[in-house]
């Protein structure tokens, strides 16, 4: 937990145009969804003992929102506002997909199309 606590906030929030502040205020905030993660998937998921946490998969496309000409802005603040509003965006839409693909059954039939695919080219 704290590779994505800790470590992704401490390089991300400086080039969003943040402080120590708005630091500690992503790794509350990181805590606090993981917490809540970790207590829907033990009473309403699989109910394995898992701790749900932040993910490096999202670092490259935080980048590459951080980085945008869109949010150019002299007030540092006003920046670190507008890049995180544009990141909780975009974690909203992918999250979106993945309910409705997880939820709908499609994910199970791709799922055992990869693995017969997989399976036959190993054959």
């Amino acid at each position: 937990m704290l590779g994505t606590t800790v470590l992704i906030p401490t390089a991300l929030v400086p080039q969003m145009g943040g402080g120590n502040e708005e630091k500690a205020k992503v790794i509350q905030t990181l805590l606090f969804v993981a917490g809540w993660n970790t207590l829907l998937q033990t009473l309403f998921g699989t109910r394995l003992p898992t701790v749900i946490g932040g993910s490096y998969t999202f670092v490259a496309p935080t980048i590459s929102i951080i980085l945008s000409n869109r949010f150019n802005d002299t007030d540092p603040i006003e920046k670190f506002k507008k890049t995180m509003r544009a990141i909780q965006g975009a974690l909203i839409v992918a999250s979106t997909l993945q309910i409705v693909l997880g939820f709908s059954g499609l994910w199970r039939n791709v799922a055992r199309f990869v693995g017969h695919f997989l399976f036959l080219n190993l054959a």
